[in-house]
This record gives C-alpha cells, sequence and structure tokens, in this order.
C-alpha cells in the first residue's frame, strides 16, 4: 500500500471544497491537458476545468462555436476523478 501524499493547495485552480483532476482536450488537439482542480461538485469541477481549458487555448467564442460544428463538441473530457 502506498502512502498519500499531500499536494499544496497553491497547484489547485478552482475555490470549492474537494479535490479533482479532470484531464481532457479541445478537439482536434491530440495532447491532453490535466487541471487539479478545488470543486463542491463533479459539474462544477469540470466546469472549471471547461473554462481554464479555453483560456490557455485562447479559444474565443466563434473558435469554439466552430468546434461544436465540426466535432459537435468544444472539449472532451476523458478523465474526472475525485482525489479524496
Amino acid at each position: 500500500m502506498s502512502n498519500p501524499i499531500q499536494i499544496p493547495a497553491k497547484h489547485f485552480i478552482g475555490s470549492g471544497q474537494l479535490p479533482w483532476l479532470i484531464i481532457g482536450r479541445v478537439p482536434g488537439d491530440d495532447d491532453d491537458t490535466g487541471y487539479l482542480i478545488l470543486a463542491d461538485d463533479e459539474g462544477q469541477a469540470q466546469q472549471v476545468f471547461v473554462d481554464a481549458l479555453h483560456a490557455d487555448a485562447d479559444s474565443c467564442d466563434d473558435t469554439r462555436a466552430e468546434l461544436i460544428e465540426r466535432y459537435n463538441a468544444d472539449h472532451f473530457i476523458t478523465t474526472s476523478q475525485m482525489l479524496a
């Protein structure tokens, strides 16, 4: 059995009570991106992830609309795991 490790809060984004690991990508991108997120529930964690993902990709509303038109989604989530 492995020993749990403590991850300092400075490595998380968001402002909720529970730690989450969310991994996904912008459609058409081959590389997944992961964020450690503090959120009160999974829906909130995923929304923080999507907002951060598109902010980092410099996606504007038009870009997101084009992604939805082409891929039927503006993001893909491949992992959504509470870490508690």
